[in-house]
């Protein structure tokens, strides 16, 4: 038994570390979205990749877009892999989403959902001003990503003196 373990092993440890590379990097695990969005990442070696939300049917998932940054781990750059997506399809609340490879989980990732109650909001304007260290921030709401974004910053704008913050 422990020898045939070895040599299991030892086949594992002469695979090129390409075969297991691989990143789901939106959403990330105990990460929020809303809006329109993305899911997105990377796999060195992919066949057909799907996912699924929740135990949903299988969605396709496109790959083989250029990723600059994977060379060095995959030796060469189309692995990308992207989809848009409508969270707002989903009930407000936590949700795992899994990737497949030709019917093979290789990754997974919990999430919490937020949205508004709606689908696709339309006909909407709003505009605030938000603190984030010495940062002072106008975000507005885009009806196209149904999410705000930010369309103004102003260094040492927020606090009256020194950042708050260390």
């Amino acid at each position: 038994m422990l020898k045939s373990t070895l040599g299991i092993a030892s086949v594992w440890l002469l695979l090129p570390i390409w075969v297991f590379a691989q990143s789901l990097e939106t959403p990330q695990d105990g990460s929020s979205v809303s809006g329109i969005s993305y899911i997105r990442g990377w796999k060195c070696a992919a066949a057909s990749l799907t996912f699924t939300i929740d135990n949903s049917p299988p969605a396709p998932l496109p790959y083989g877009s250029e990723r600059g940054d994977t060379q060095g781990v995959c030796g060469d750059t189309n692995n990308g892999f992207i989809a848009q997506y409508n969270w707002n399809l989903l009930p407000t609340g936590q949700h795992t989403i899994r990737v497949f490879d030709a019917g093979q989980q290789f990754t997974q990732a919990t999430f919490t959902s937020t949205n508004l109650g709606a689908e696709f909001l339309t006909g909407l304007n709003a505009t605030c001003t938000i603190g984030f260290d010495d940062w002072k921030m106008t975000v507005t709401w885009q009806e196209d990503q149904q999410n705000f974004v930010i369309t103004d910053v102003t260094e040492q704008g927020m606090w009256p003196g020194p950042s708050p913050y260390p």
